[in-house]
């Protein structure tokens, strides 16, 4: 029994700091969200109402689609992009050395 309380004693710490620094921020972001909440003012519960709003809006999906359009396009374009220059700048080519200078810098 007293190996298991030493793991234990050993994962706590990560335990505790996930729950600081990823449960609890989403946990105050889900009910914020679900709260009539200004700066100044108090904060009220109106529930679903926000995610209503959200979902009937244009804007909404205006902005959902440009990023999908933005993710298809960036993220292969970034990843053929730094492959093909890691290909460059590892092989034994003329002048190599001088691309890798460039490429640092």
């Amino acid at each position: 029994m007293r190996k298991s309380r030493v793991g234990f004693y050993f994962v706590l710490p990560w335990v505790l700091g996930f729950a600081i620094f990823t449960i609890v921020p989403m946990l105050s972001a889900v009910y914020i969200s679900m709260t009539d909440w200004s700066i100044v003012g108090n904060a009220g519960f109106i529930g679903l109402n926000n995610y209503k709003e959200l979902f009937r809006s244009d804007a909404f999906y205006h902005s959902l689609w440009v990023t999908i359009r933005y993710a298809i396009l960036a993220v292969p374009l970034t990843i053929i992009t730094s492959l093909t220059i890691s290909v460059l700048l590892s092989k034994k080519i003329r002048g190599a050395g001088i691309y890798r200078v460039i490429y640092y810098m």
